[in-house]
């Protein structure tokens, strides 16, 4: 009796085992994740056209969006990150969370710069002006990363629905 377990032990743990079906469902999650993750520049860019007032200064920061692969396979009882999104530029900290009423003014070049491209005349006193009033009252935040970050994990369940459909389809067929 005892043998039996034990060859059905290892015959399981072969079959749930990196080569077999265990494998395939973590590699089938991790593609999913994949998937999703390479959709979140594009739902971060919808965002920004929808909440950042129009005309778009530069557009740098709806441009910036991006993803990057990571390991992704799950380590013992905890899974690690399958992918990282994000924006690369300085400001988007400001964007996300804003700035609070009361803080170091923004630095006048950055608003001349601004000044620039939105065709706002005044020179460097409007710039100065423009700086101190966002120290006294703040900037609102427009948490565009929150909503990417709901909208990627739904993407990422349809995926993996999707993947875990396919391989127990193949499964079947087997």
């Amino acid at each position: 009796m005892r043998v039996g377990r034990t060859r059905d032990a290892r015959a399981l743990r072969r079959a749930l085992g990196p080569g077999g079906l265990g494998g395939a469902i973590l590699r089938a999650i991790v593609q999913a994740g994949h998937r999703a993750a390479s959709q979140a520049p594009e739902v971060a860019r919808s965002e920004v056209h929808r909440t950042v007032p129009k005309p778009i200064a530069t557009g740098d920061y709806r441009r910036s969006w991006s993803w990057i692969k990571l390991a992704g396979i799950a380590k013992g009882r905890k899974p690690t990150p399958i992918a990282a999104v994000g924006s690369r530029v300085k400001h988007s900290i400001f964007v996300e969370a804003g700035r609070r009423a009361g803080a170091r003014p923004p630095p006048v070049y950055a608003i001349e710069r601004w000044m620039e491209v939105k065709g706002i005349s005044g020179g460097r006193s409007r710039a100065f002006a423009i700086a101190r009033s966002i120290a006294r009252r703040g900037i609102r935040p427009k948490p565009i990363m929150g909503t990417t970050a709901r909208r990627t994990r739904d993407n990422w369940r349809r995926h993996t629905y999707g993947e875990l459909s396919r391989l127990a389809a193949r499964l079947g067929r087997v």
